[in-house]
């Protein structure tokens, strides 16, 4: 090992003059573009000079020699300093630093690789380390060249996440040609940085990370000299030099002060503090010339790169393209020895484990660490040194995105691949599946965005992305999808491929990877009915092949269906539009994937969030329908033609009855009222009552006294009359109404009053009147105090209370409706007489706190709200003397069966609604009040009902359980019979095939929509009396096979609403002509010629 020879005085004096030239530079250069950090750059100056005069070996005239040393300056807002320093070299002219940051030069604020000594672009912190790693094991391990790679990171950066995943990194794979500089300067940009000047602390960390570490005082040239000397000596560890820095160091009352960061010194103090500066320059003309590399880095071969075989595959085989990723990347390595792949520990299901294997020295394991991932996989591409493929989850992706963004700053040529892409990843759930990559990488410049479908153009993907410049992203998929492309077939950036099409297509679809499947699935089953559609792959998602779209488009009469395993936001449908953006005559209809997904198998989630081949099919029917009523509409007005679509709209206000609506109004009700809920509850129901009345009063008209109207309906002749239809074309406009919070009015009885909150807190504004105290969204911490003994109606709605005591209240004995919504309370904060105390509390809501208990209530409350919260437990104690509770709301906490006590329910005597709604549970709840006339139980994971599980709700009028799990064999036998006065029933947006059998007898509407349904099984609804209103069944899949002949029977008197649109069926049911009351038909979006 050789020696250290310390640098003669004149070259140690050259290395101080320097660094004040560097200084000197960086302030004129910001001076004239009067921005900038000329603060930050000269804490590094003599770094910068030691670095760059003594340290570095490389050509000044060739900054980009392949055997150069490489600098990368992570801190990239000192940009100046490193302009200077090339400057100082030779390679630039000391006058155009003065254009600094203009719009002709390429001098930017901050690096990029415009110039030709910038490899990586940086400025947004802590990604430098990560390229240099990259550069470093390419150095390293494939050039296996003697250059080194120097980093150097400002100490407000080390906050950083990333940068700690690259030490990591460069531990682990022993990088000790890397060397990374901390310009401890102690100041970040609003204060100073966490450890100021903690030099030990650094050093710790560093050496807890594996790092030989070295610090040193950052403006002694000699000691920065011996430190890099060192760090070349050292083996089989990186080295961190942590210097320790002022910044605006040499500027007198600016050095080491605060709140000078990204500002250029002011004109009436430049000429002097340059003359500070001049005056410790000893020889002004003296230069030092750097090292020169050694040459043993061959030039990179940039020749193109082919897959040596064509793909092997034959149409109609079976394969996941994640898994033709791997296979494709092997092959690929074949032909190339530049060719380097790396992942982040998920190289088992993104198949870059077939690379491995091929390639063990050509590989590079990132472990769970993906920003570092994609900086390293931009490091290792610099130079065109190699051609490097990142493989991850898709949406894991999306925590690099920071990094990709500046890659393409970066100008990398970086391909990325991300696998498990969308809800047909299956049972992993969302946290995996990526839904928002395509938009991520469409908003990425100069980025090439790959969706291959099938094998053969998964392989053309990975071979046309090694030769493509910038940065590539292919999307694969998990699930095995059949080839459909030959292995010659040939496949290009921006061109679609039109994988079907007839002479008479009415529709272009166009889906990618899996959703192209299901829409050559959804061809399959339209031509079966004699319809055909177009369907397209666009292979590139960026740039998209406009051409192609749009004359397709205009070949099948501008009718357009974009279906994606994706968010609607960003991805293929909006990609689309913007294609077609400026074409007249276009149409598209997006089907997309809508809200957060769930787990589930592959095929139920295409199929829930409407992207399966059903649903396109559905998409596209919809589309002829319109077109068909648009083209025969002057024949239907003359009585030709034929009827091609059916849809009656009749809505009534009887008819649009739905379950739910008369139960979501009770806030309004109540706002502005003081007599508790039951006055509430009792005009719910009197309205309720009054609806099914009418529905039962319109029923009883039509029917006779004679008693074998059951038979009547079976043995009622079917009658083949036409009836001549007089339809009118005209538009259908929705109206939503939108409840909106009005602002909080002082009511003509009170008046504004000041409250007084104490010394702790600021005084605010409370609207306080002869009965009421509102103090909405004031943000407090603390309960004002208040004592006037009228008060009834308390509103601390939208603050920030954390804890309330029971002297809070004691004011306020007469407090009737509370309201502490949307608050911090959690379970401590409410001890057990803080609220029992108020034994006049009819209404309280604790809505949105953070609450995971119930607290102690006081026994006169009748209305108890506290949705979305956290509650994770139900015991017998927690309803204790609450016999007048009637209304109970529960919705979006963490019940389930397991936490919420069978005997819960029990001291609720007189409860009349409870709502459950997005909780857990998988199987019913069990000790229900039988006095319960009102249960919401939907969007939970109910499963299973077992026979017990309404027993003894003798009163339940309304259940709803939609948005659940339930099939026909998941509801025991005789379950509904305990049920005996049910008269509302929502089991929509379950999984049910066929219509439950055994439903209560006095059931009035059923809603069924939203399942998967294909029959309705004989005499179903014979025993109802008396008998269905509504019946809803929009949405399944019902044929003519599937409605039998007597499916019906029971209804034909009764029935006033029948929805069966979005279905299968072929034509109009027979059954239809025998129903004598009614009022609302839908039969739209079905086959029915």
């Amino acid at each position: 090992m050789t020696s250290y020879h310390k640098p003669d005085e004149k070259t140690l004096q050259g290395l101080k003059d320097i660094a004040n030239k560097l200084r000197i530079s960086s302030i004129r250069a910001t001076c004239a573009s009067n921005s900038g950090h000329p603060t930050s750059c000269c804490s590094a100056a003599e770094l910068m000079s030691v670095l760059f005069f003594h340290t570095m070996r490389y050509k000044a005239d060739d900054p980009r020699n392949q055997c150069n040393d490489r600098f990368v300056l992570s801190k990239g807002h000192a940009a100046p300093v490193l302009y200077a320093a090339w400057a100082e070299a030779g390679y630039l002219k000391e006058a155009d630093l003065l254009n600094l940051r203009k719009f002709d030069c390429d001098l930017e604020g901050h690096p990029t690789p415009k110039l030709a000594f910038v490899d990586v672009a940086t400025g947004s912190l802590g990604q430098g380390l990560g390229a240099a790693c990259g550069m470093a094991y390419t150095g390293k391990h494939f050039d296996k060249s003697s250059y080194r790679v120097y980093c150097m990171m400002g100490d407000g950066e080390c906050s950083e996440g990333s940068v700690w995943e690259a030490m990591a990194f460069a531990a682990h794979y022993k990088l000790d040609n890397l060397v990374a500089i901390m310009d401890v300067n102690r100041l970040g940009q609003s204060e100073p940085a966490p450890l100021q000047h903690d030099m030990e602390t650094y050093r710790k960390r560093c050496e807890a990370f594996g790092w030989n570490t070295y610090v040193v005082d950052g403006h002694d040239v000699e000691e920065l000299c011996k430190a890099f000397w060192q760090a070349q000596q050292v083996k089989d560890k990186p080295t961190c030099i942590v210097a320790k820095t002022f910044k605006g160091k040499g500027l007198k009352n600016i050095e080491d002060l605060d709140n000078w960061h990204g500002k250029p010194i002011p004109k009436d103090r430049v000429d002097d503090l340059l003359k500070g500066l001049q005056a410790l320059i000893q020889v002004p003309n003296r230069t030092l010339s750097p090292q020169l590399p050694a040459d043993d880095a061959a030039p990179a071969d940039l020749s193109p790169i082919s897959l040596p075989s064509p793909p092997a595959y034959k149409k109609g085989d079976k394969i996941a393209t994640r898994r033709a990723y791997g296979v494709a990347l092997a092959k690929l390595g074949q032909a190339s020895q530049r060719v380097v792949a790396l992942d982040a520990d998920t190289k088992n299901s993104s198949f870059a484990e077939t690379f491995k294997k091929a390639f063990p020295d050509r590989f590079i394991e990132c472990f769970i660490a993906e920003q570092n991932m994609v900086g390293v996989a931009i490091g290792c591409a610099t130079r065109g040194r190699t051609v490097a493929f990142a493989s991850t989850f898709a949406a894991f992706l999306s925590r690099a995105y920071d990094q990709i963004r500046m890659g393409a700053i970066s100008q990398t040529n970086v391909n990325l691949v991300g696998s498990h892409c969308g809800v047909s990843i299956g049972e992993d759930g969302p946290s995996q599946m990526a839904l928002e990559d395509l938009a991520m990488f469409r908003a990425i410049p100069t980025c090439t965005v790959f969706y291959p479908c099938d094998g053969v153009s998964t392989e053309r993907a990975v071979e046309i992305a090694a030769n493509t410049q910038g940065i590539c992203f292919i999307r694969t998929s998990r699930p095995d999808t059949a080839v459909i492309y030959s292995p010659e077939e040939k496949l290009e950036v921006g061109v679609a491929k039109v994988v079907r099409q007839s002479d008479n297509d009415c529709v272009t679809v166009i889906g990618a990877g899996v959703t192209l499947h299901e829409a050559l699935a959804a061809a399959d089953i339209l031509a079966s009915e004699g319809k055909n559609i177009r369907v397209i792959d666009p292979f590139t998602i960026k740039p998209l092949d406009a051409a192609t779209i749009v004359s397709s488009a205009r070949a099948t009469k501008g009718q357009i269906i974009t279906v994606e395993d994706h968010y609607k936001e960003g991805g293929l449908g909006e990609a689309v539009l913007s294609a077609v953006a400026t074409e007249p005559g276009i149409v598209v209809t997006r089907l997309a994937v809508t809200g957060v997904p769930r787990s589930g198998k592959p095929q139920e989630l295409l199929d829930f969030y409407g992207i399966s081949a059903k649903h396109i099919a559905n998409a596209a029917e919809e589309f002829v329908c319109k077109l068909h009523l648009s083209e025969n509409s002057s024949r239907r007005r003359t009585g030709q033609g034929h009827l091609f679509c059916l849809s009656l709209h009749v809505w009534t206000s009887q008819s649009s009855l739905g379950l739910t609506q008369p139960l979501k109004g009770w806030r309004s009700k109540t706002e502005n009222s003081t007599n508790g809920l039951t006055s509430a509850l009792k005009d719910l129901y009197t309205e309720k009552q009054r609806l099914l009345d009418n529905s039962k009063a319109k029923v009883e008209e039509e029917e006779d006294d004679d008693d074998d109207d059951e038979d009547d309906d079976d043995d009622e002749e079917e009658e083949e009359e036409e009836d001549e239809e007089e339809e009118e074309e005209e538009e259908e406009e929705e109206e939503e109404e939108v409840e909106e919070e009005e602002p909080t009015e002082v009511p003509n009885n009170q008046t504004e009053a000041h409250i007084s909150l104490g010394p702790s807190q600021q005084p605010t504004e409370c609207v306080v009147g002869a009965a009421e105290i509102s103090c909405r969204g004031l943000g407090l911490s603390r309960l004002p105090t208040f004592n006037n003994p009228d008060i009834t109606k308390m509103d601390m709605t939208g603050n920030m209370l954390k804890n309330l005591l029971p002297k809070d209240f004691s004011g306020l004995k007469n407090l009737g409706t509370l309201d502490l919504s949307k608050n911090q309370l959690v379970d401590d904060a409410l001890g057990q007489r803080t609220l029992s105390n108020l034994t006049l509390l009819k209404m309280l809501n604790l809505d949105d706190n953070l609450l995971t208990t119930l607290p102690v209530l006081p026994v006169s409350l009748e209305m108890l709200s506290i949705n979305n919260n956290r509650l994770r437990s139900i015991t017998t104690h927690s309803f204790r003397g609450l016999a007048n509770l009637v209304r109970l709301e529960m919705e979006e906490n963490l019940l389930d069966e397991g936490t919420v006590s069978p005997e819960a329910f029990k001291p609720l005597e007189n409860l009349l609604d409870l709502q459950l709604d997005n909780n857990r549970f998988r199987s019913f709840p069990l000790g229900l009040p039988p006095t319960l006339q009102v249960l919401e139980i939907s969007e939970n994971l109910i499963e299973d009902m077992r026979e017990e599980a309404l027993r003894g709700c003798v009163h339940l009028r309304v259940l709803d359980m939609s948005h659940n799990l339930l099939t026909q064999r998941s509801i025991a036998l005789n379950t509904w019979r305990q049920a005996g006065s049910l008269e509302a029933l929502d089991l929509s947006f379950n999984q049910f095939t066929s219509v439950p059998t055994g439903l209560p007898s006095t059931l009035l509407r059923l809603n069924l929509h939203h399942n998967n349904i294909s029959s309705v099984p004989a005499f179903t609804f014979r025993h109802l009396r008396p008998g269905l209103t509504s019946l809803r069944l929009s949405h399944n899949s019902l044929g003519n096979h599937g409605v039998e002949r007597h499916s019906f029977v029971g209804t034909y008197r009764s029935l006033v609403e029948l929805l069966l649109d979005h279905n299968r069926l072929k034509e109009v049911p027979r059954c239809v002509r025998q129903f004598k009351n009614l009022q609302v038909l839908r039969l739209d979006n079905n086959h029915i010629r």
